[in-house]
């Protein structure tokens, strides 16, 4: 009995330890995305490290432009054909229908996804998590937003995707999922440190209890990043 009394003593004090540094870890966290290279106000906006700098002219230029100033010229119009195009695309893609309103919704953001048809995948699944923040399909939602910004070259929107599923639904299905592929953004920006806080994170958190295509993930994210 003394024993049994030990263990259960032991593992309260590592189940203390594990919330302390999952603690420490979301206010870490919460401060680096803060940062100009991963906040984004706007989901949707381009982040600030994609925006294309251009050089102001020089004094002399602008002077010697001014006087023969013309009134610019109206653009062409742009051809409706490509958003035409798109359209098709997308009413290719079949509405589930199967009577529960949440996962149809989910759904359809995969099918989406799948198709490739991103920013489309992306508000669709934003309307989810909004709609149903509470609901078992939104840690899958939240993970599949991330995904696909990932999928569409937008490092820096996944991960903070990923992250706000991390923090928001830590017991969420896919919460090991979103800490994983977190630390695969996070290499892709560059932040080689972060993203090793973030695979240590996955083991230290989950363990054995993250599913086992995940643990072989970031077992070989973790070579790749150099952790």
């Amino acid at each position: 009995l003394q024993g049994l009394t030990g263990q259960t003593e032991q593992n309260a004090f590592h189940l203390r330890e594990l919330e302390k540094q999952f603690t420490a870890y979301k206010a870490e966290m919460d401060k680096r995305f803060a940062d100009p290279a991963a906040e984004v106000a706007d989901p949707t906006a381009t982040p600030a490290s994609l925006v294309p700098t251009v050089k102001p002219p020089s004094a002399a230029t602008t002077a010697a432009a001014t006087p023969v100033k013309k009134p610019a010229e109206k653009p062409a119009t742009k051809p409706a054909t490509t958003d035409a195009a798109r359209l098709a695309l997308v009413k290719k893609v079949e509405v589930p229908a199967s009577g529960n309103e949440t996962k149809d919704a989910y759904d359809y953001g995969y099918r989406l996804w799948e198709a490739k048809l991103y920013p489309e995948a992306q508000a669709q699944l934003k309307t989810v998590v909004t709609k149903w923040p509470k609901s078992s399909q939104a840690s899958f939602a939240q993970n599949l937003l991330g995904r696909s910004y990932l999928d569409e070259g937008k490092p820096s929107l996944a991960a903070v995707a990923f992250y706000n599923n991390y923090r928001d639904r830590p017991s969420g299905a896919r919460a090991p999922h979103s800490l994983m592929y977190m630390g695969v953004a996070l290499d892709k920006l560059g932040r080689k440190a972060d993203a090793c806080k973030a695979f240590r994170e996955l083991e230290e958190v989950y363990g054995d209890k993250a599913p086992q295509d995940v643990r072989t993930d970031a077992a070989a994210a973790k070579t790749k990043a150099g952790c």
